[in-house]
């Protein structure tokens, strides 16, 4: 099944700990008949967590990628904090989403995430992800200009990567349904 039903998008679920050597073919291949799989919280992969060319290599493949809000806004985790903001960093993130699975386990809010996503790339790369990307691929038209830099990201990373600026309210959000810690 694919997105909105035009044959050409659809939801890829990665292993938590893994990226299949397999993928990267497996993408290739559904690129040669014009679908593209959007890879859903790759922030919450540890080996991408570890290694985020490997999403790299996926979108270069023809792959896009979709961040869950809850990892930007730190609820997920320190990992899947860093991770996604790397993944913005480099403009992997196509698409900015909820991971909704109920209203009260995890709600499906965006709004802090959208403010968070605003402050790291200005108000345009915001709506870029968004509002004007999502709503192509309803369309059945892929996203262009998947690899430009965003020229207002502000990198939160102060040489370290372990070292978080614990500013603009960006620090991680330790809570309740946390896999990560």
């Amino acid at each position: 099944m694919t997105l909105n039903d035009t044959g050409q998008f659809f939801l890829l679920e990665l292993p938590d700990q893994f990226v299949p050597r397999a993928l990267i073919g497996f993408v290739a291949r559904l690129k040669g008949v014009n679908v593209t799989p959007i890879i859903a919280h790759p922030e919450r992969n540890m080996a991408i967590q570890r290694d985020v060319t490997l999403l790299h290599d996926l979108v270069s493949e023809g792959a896009l990628s979709q961040i869950t809000g809850r990892s930007l806004t730190g609820e997920f985790g320190s990992p899947a904090f860093k991770c996604s903001l790397r993944i913005i960093e480099l403009n992997l993130a196509h698409f900015l989403a909820t991971d909704a699975h109920s209203p009260g386990n995890r709600p499906p809010t965006l709004s802090r995430a959208v403010k968070k996503l605003s402050k790291l790339i200005g108000r345009p790369g915001m709506k870029n992800i968004v509002f004007e990307k999502p709503q192509m691929l309803l369309k059945g038209h892929r996203p262009e200009g998947l690899f430009q830099e965003h020229p207002s990201y502000k990198p939160l990373f102060d040489g370290d990567e372990e070292t978080i600026r614990m500013d603009d309210n960006l620090t991680p959000q330790a809570g309740r349904n946390n896999p990560y810690g």
